[in-house]
């Protein structure tokens, strides 16, 4: 007789549906913590303070959180320590912190996207073709603009702050 197979539920909680408040960070990194330590046999150094060299969490963060430096600080750590939480906890909760950060990065609406990009390039291709057209009298195709075969041309920034605010507008 072969070994039945066990069926796989999933255990994973759902998202409150009320999202003003979202989730407590512990409550994200804590079932990450267990697996880590369910997977991997650790063991604390005695290392006393720590010197973080990545970069900042958010300033919305920041104003209820330390920094990353003052997280891995030897006077925060034992301070954790009274509470229970260890350094495993602060590096899972910077980890989630600069995601969160580099959420709100990507996010950016002032941030020039890909879409916005490719068709400034696509604007810059067909005005390229142009120019040769006029020039050269007839039409010569256009190949992929490299460093070594780019037009510079001077009002560049202006022109992608101009697409810039015109897509702002029109969304």
């Amino acid at each position: 007789m072969g070994k039945k197979k066990k069926r796989h539920t999933s255990v994973m909680k759902d998202w409150p549906s009320d999202d003003c408040m979202g989730v407590q960070c512990d409550s994200l990194i804590f079932p990450l913590k267990k697996i880590i330590h369910e997977g991997y046999r650790l063991e604390r150094l005695p290392t006393k303070q720590f010197t973080y060299t990545g970069y900042n969490i958010g300033k919305e963060e920041r104003r209820f959180f330390p920094t990353p430096e003052e997280r891995f600080a030897a006077r925060w750590l034992d301070n954790e320590t009274k509470h229970k939480r260890t350094l495993m906890d602060n590096v899972l909760m910077t980890v989630f912190q600069l995601g969160i950060e580099q959420g709100r990065r990507l996010d950016n609406p002032n941030r020039y996207n890909n879409v916005l990009l490719e068709d400034i390039l696509k604007s810059r291709t067909k005005t390229i073709q142009e120019l040769r057209r006029q020039i050269f009298g007839e039409e010569i195709p256009v190949t992929l603009i490299t460093d070594d075969n780019a037009l510079f041309i001077e009002n560049d920034i202006e022109e992608l702050d101009n697409v810039d605010a015109r897509s702002s507008k029109e969304e």
